[in-house]
């Protein structure tokens, strides 16, 4: 069992042992997390870790890992998952995958798991279900969280990042107290290039080629639930949690 803020073996491989101070959970979740970038997945994801006490295995945390790491501690895969990076390139399935089998510990954790990140594909999740028949584990479902393109936009759009502390405000939802200024620190506001309403469409569409597919994969197996991602956060979590029965 892994203390569900640590995840040593997420990040760095089955041979990195998590600590076990913490206590199963009457009932294991092993789930999945599907939602476009400004669906708020990640702010669910963080209730759901706090309500369930499962891991959240976010794939690009172990990328974040892999770049950390000294090169000569990198297993193969991590390594190859850097270059790939390095040359501005997407991280290819089966390396993912290899990434994934390095850290099967984790599957099969007494906590559960909430995965972020992965699958992307549907050759992803065909691998993962193997894995998992591998360790004699069954997924509890993949919640998709749902909201309209236009939405989306809007909310990645209104975006506002501090130049300095980085801190983040909402033109609509958490302005700032004065235009163009940080509260926190009086640095400069500005609107990244990837937060421009061409930049979110244009992520939008990538995200929707490769996860359409995935969407109708779990849709067929009778394992996705559907979720509406408007409202307040609180509210999309009761969603969560009425579809999961906690």
């Amino acid at each position: 069992m892994s203390a569900h803020g640590e995840r040593v073996t997420w990040f760095y491989g089955d041979e990195a042992e998590c600590p076990s101070d913490q206590p199963a959970p009457a009932r294991v979740h092993r789930l999945i997390l599907l939602g476009a970038p400004g669906s708020g997945k990640g702010t669910q994801a963080a209730l759901l870790v706090e309500r369930l006490g499962a891991c959240h295995l976010a794939m690009g945390d172990v990328f974040r890992a892999a770049r950390d790491l000294p090169e000569e501690e990198r297993p193969p895969a991590m390594r190859s998952a850097v270059e790939y990076m390095n040359r501005g390139e997407l991280v290819p399935d089966d390396t993912v995958i290899d990434l994934i089998r390095d850290r099967s510990k984790c599957l099969t954790c007494e906590q559960g798991f909430l995965l972020d990140g992965f699958p992307r594909t549907v050759k992803q999740a065909q691998a993962l279900d193997e894995l998992l028949a591998e360790h004699g584990v069954d997924l509890s479902g993949v919640l998709y969280y749902d909201i309209a393109e236009e939405e989306i936009i809007r909310r990645i759009s209104g975006r506002l990042t501090c130049r300095q502390c980085k801190a983040v405000f909402h033109e609509e939802t958490s302005p700032p107290a004065t235009p163009g200024v940080c509260d926190r620190c009086g640095g400069e506001l500005y609107r990244r290039t990837d937060d421009e309403p061409e930049s979110v469409k244009t992520r939008l569409g990538a995200y929707e080629a490769s996860t359409a597919p995935l969407v109708e994969y779990y849709e067929k197996r009778g394992l996705l639930y559907t979720i509406p991602a408007t409202g307040a956060a609180e509210t999309i979590f009761a969603r969560t949690c009425d579809v999961l029965g906690i």
